[in-house]
């Protein structure tokens, strides 16, 4: 992490610009201001579980999903920025579904993500049987909903399903009737679900082009996807790109950044949220329907 890191932020080397084959501008690595991935190597199961065990605080544990078109090191900067931002002191995982990373690969990683169910729900067990991690919370972005919903609605019903603290939803790129089908059954798995969705995410655009069916995370009448036992916060304000084709909103948005924090810390809040999140209809005498960040 660099030590000038702003919140929401993956600081980079500018690359420059090439012209007829002239490279143009760059600026080298500092670690004070730059991000560095400084080793990547692969583990058998035994060690794996054995630096998960050895972890400080192995007893809960974030699992980040990341979305469509995000390549290997992009996940894993933007899970160790994620992490750091909201100050989350568990065990730290990213899972990785085999993601092409192209904006043009659209149906080839929806069945990456769907042959990705099994290794998921691996990683669950994993975590809760052999880590023994007691509270595991997700946080999945963009496609990575529609892995992490059709794999937990595979376990419903079946014996000793795994269960899930907090199910965190950005922009979830599920189809909306196939995620209204899913969730009553997801819900009995999980202590407590969060959407938040956008009209703006220019990821959201792009899918419901390319998959021809409203999306889970749309706005439909003004108002996000409602579910029982859901709560939906409109997150439109935030801007164009919630981790979407840039990857730079959801994660440089401070107050959802804060939203986060709370969940994460086991503050889940009923009636009240953020001053930066309001509860909606305004005047409504009872329960809120759903809530949507202000400017």
């Amino acid at each position: 992490m660099p030590e000038d890191h702003k919140v929401g932020r993956i600081e980079l080397p500018d690359t420059g610009y090439t012209l007829f084959g002239v490279k143009f501008g760059g600026e080298n690595f500092d670690k004070k201001k730059h991000f560095q991935i400084q080793n990547i190597s692969t583990l058998n199961k035994e060690r794996w579980l054995e630096l998960a065990k050895a972890a400080s605080n192995s007893e809960e544990a974030l699992i980040f999903v990341h979305g469509f078109n995000v390549e290997f090191e992009e996940a894993i900067l933007r899970t160790s920025q994620i992490i750091f931002d909201v100050q989350y002191e568990g065990l730290a995982v990213l899972f990785s579904w085999p993601s092409k990373g192209g904006v043009l690969d659209y149906r080839y990683d929806g069945e990456s993500a769907l042959h990705a169910r099994k290794h998921f729900i691996d990683l669950l067990r994993l975590l809760q049987s052999d880590v023994q991690v007691k509270k595991v919370n997700i946080l999945a972005h963009s496609m990575g909903n529609f892995l992490v919903t059709d794999a937990l609605a595979g376990q419903v019903g079946r014996s000793n399903p795994p269960q899930v603290n907090e199910l965190i939803m950005a922009a979830p790129d599920v189809d909306r009737d196939q995620f209204l089908q899913n969730v009553e059954g997801v819900r009995s798995l999980t202590k407590g679900i969060t959407l938040y969705a956008s009209a703006a995410d220019r990821a959201l655009v792009a899918s419901r082009t390319l998959a021809s069916a409203p999306r889970a995370g749309d706005l439909f009448g003004g108002k996000p996807v409602l579910a029982d036992g859901v709560q939906s916060i409109d997150a439109t304000v935030l801007g164009e790109e919630m981790l979407g084709l840039n990857h730079s909103t959801f994660a440089e948005k401070r107050a959802l950044m804060n939203d986060l924090r709370l969940l994460l810390s086991g503050i889940r809040p009923p009636n009240k949220r953020l001053t930066e999140i309001r509860a909606m209809p305004e005047n409504a005498p009872n329960k809120p329907e759903y809530w949507r960040f202000t400017d």
